[in-house]
């Protein structure tokens, strides 16, 4: 059996008789121009030998549809897509208007893929999964991008008999941390980050940890300060190569876990990496129409009264549950006004308003997902105060992204929790 990472998320899982790849994304540039790989290669899908591709959600780090788009006829008739079952469907409907022979994977069921690999999904926070492989008695968790909590952990650890061999998990932070220059803010995150691999390991205790999931950089003129607190992988091999055996790999390297592995030469590759960020390509996003704006806000509006009871939010909006919020697009040097019940519109200059360019703003309204692709890219500054009120006015399109609709299965308390700005930013983006 051969683990081989073949970028960030993607890992490819050899079982012998069983050929299993994990969430491919291989080119460009993705979340609104955020993100780039921080090594990219020049693979296809069509080049790589499997029988199942398992997308742990539909974030494009991990579902590429450029990638995806480029699988020929020949590839499309060889290969089952894995995905769990969601509310939405999105991602299946999506999969099936393409042609892909698809299966929905019922939540914590095993599924038998061969006579010695069989499989479970499991789900948190009702977006990101992750995936346990039972091969013979060998047990290889991939966490991916999973926030896991405690009782997470170890209900995991139950179902993979209390016993993990491999554990593979992300390993830096995928999202806006802090405004520009907050090093006090972007630290506390941080140390949050190191605590949360920290405790998996004690409840998990694997032999071999596989730190992935994090070779981007934020390649945006926006964002691009963000890199300066990027988690280095050779820091998570420091931290933990006392406690487990640590495999750090770079693209294409293969980790047989009955062969030693010597993490050297990938440390080395993607100290390189780090080291380059400097020189690497800064996207400068272009502006957007000020009178496209409007517009789209408008039907902002029209899928809220589609998919909501918008008689409530109307109500709420009116005795100021739901406060209109001030934005500062920069690159139209426009202060206005955003709500759930009336047109955007130009006010006056506030230092309280959430600031961002006008084409972070439209992407915002014009998709459902919007929400998530803002503090995900990190192309914004806000006052961390009213924060709570930005995220509690966008936070019923961005339910509706995931087939949840208020006040039926989004409800009046989800809103109405406080929560510290580290769970508002989770929030943001699951």
């Amino acid at each position: 059996m051969k683990i081989k990472l073949i970028n960030h998320a993607s890992i490819h899982l050899d079982f012998n008789e069983i050929k299993f790849l994990c969430d491919p994304w291989y080119h460009g540039s993705i979340f609104n121009d955020g993100w780039k790989l921080l090594k990219e290669n020049s693979i296809t899908l069509n080049e790589i030998n499997a029988d199942y591709i398992w997308y742990s959600h539909e974030h494009p780090d991990h579902f590429s549809v450029k990638d995806l788009n480029k699988i020929n006829d020949n590839k499309k008739e060889n290969v089952e897509i894995l995905f769990q079952e969601t509310l939405d469907r999105k991602v299946v409907n999506f999969l099936n208007a393409k042609k892909f022979n698809i299966k929905e994977l019922k939540l914590l069921k095993e599924y038998k893929l061969s006579e010695n690999l069989t499989i479970i999904v499991g789900s948190v926070g009702g977006f990101d999964s992750w995936i346990l492989f039972k091969y013979k008695n060998f047990h290889i968790l991939n966490l991916n991008d999973c926030q896991t909590n405690d009782s997470d952990l170890e209900k995991i650890l139950n179902l993979a008999d209390n016993k993990i061999d491999v554990l593979l998990t992300q390993f830096s932070f995928a999202n806006w941390i802090c405004n520009e220059g907050d090093d006090k803010l972007a630290n506390q995150q941080l140390d949050l980050i190191k605590k949360k691999i920290d405790k998996q390991i004690k409840y998990l205790k694997p032999k071999f940890l596989i730190p992935f999931a994090s070779f981007v950089y934020f390649c945006n003129s926006e964002n691009f300060y963000l890199n300066k607190y990027t988690i280095r992988v050779s820091e998570i091999y420091k931290r933990y190569k006392d406690i487990t055996q640590v495999v750090v790999l770079s693209p294409n390297d293969i980790f047989d876990p009955g062969v030693f592995y010597d993490s050297k030469n990938a440390l080395d590759i993607w100290e390189n990496e780090y080291d380059k960020i400097h020189d690497k390509e800064i996207i400068n996003s272009k502006s957007i129409d000020f009178d496209e704006i409007k517009k789209t806000h408008k039907s902002y509006i029209n899928n809220l009264k589609k998919n909501n009871n918008y008689f409530l939010i109307y109500i709420l909006s009116i005795v100021g549950f739901f406060k209109t919020q001030k934005v500062f697009l920069r690159d139209l040097n426009k202060y206005i006004k955003f709500n759930l019940i009336s047109p955007i519109s130009e006010i006056d200059k506030d230092d309280k308003a959430i600031e961002m360019s006008s084409d972070s703003f439209f992407y915002l309204i014009k998709f459902q997902w919007g929400r998530g692709t803002l503090f995900i890219n990190g192309r914004l500054k806000c006052n961390y105060e009213e924060l709570s009120e930005f995220m509690k006015i966008t936070k019923i399109t961005y339910a509706n992204n995931i087939g949840l609709k208020f006040p039926k299965s989004l409800k009046f308390k989800d809103l109405k929790k406080k929560s510290s700005f580290t769970e508002l930013v989770d929030d943001a983006v699951e």
